[in-house]
């Protein structure tokens, strides 16, 4: 028995069959890596995607901060003129050194807010 006789006579003629076959196979492998490259891009994203405000309502959830504290947080750090919020979980340091800014009541939910942070360190005001 001859391997070339399949390809001769009416077993060489290419069917729709055939054709459906081939394009269901090149479908499936352009899924394929159309999925691994949505996956990798996805991946890409979380991982260089720069965003201090997600990074500094990411920290104020991790300390369990309400919203009055994440609001004081804020405006310490505009009244310090830090680029960021975020900076102030850095140290207490940061905090005591913007903290002079605020009004003496302010200062006082500060230095609240600075234990729940950085626990019993001499901090703001």
């Amino acid at each position: 028995m001859e391997l070339g006789r399949q390809f001769r006579g009416s077993n060489a003629l290419f069917t729709f069959g055939d054709l459906i076959t081939g394009l269901g196979v090149i479908a499936g492998f352009a899924l394929f890596f159309l999925g691994l490259k949505y996956l990798r891009n996805r991946q890409d994203k979380t991982r260089k995607h720069y965003c201090p405000r997600r990074l500094f309502r990411a920290l104020c959830k991790l300390h369990n901060l309400n919203g009055r504290e994440k609001a004081l947080l804020k405006r310490t750090a505009t009244a310090g003129s830090l680029k960021h919020p975020a900076q102030l979980f850095v140290s207490p340091e940061l905090l005591s050194a913007n903290a002079v800014r605020l009004s003496p009541q302010r200062q006082a939910k500060l230095r609240q807010v600075c234990m729940k942070l950085f626990g019993n360190v001499t901090t703001a005001g």
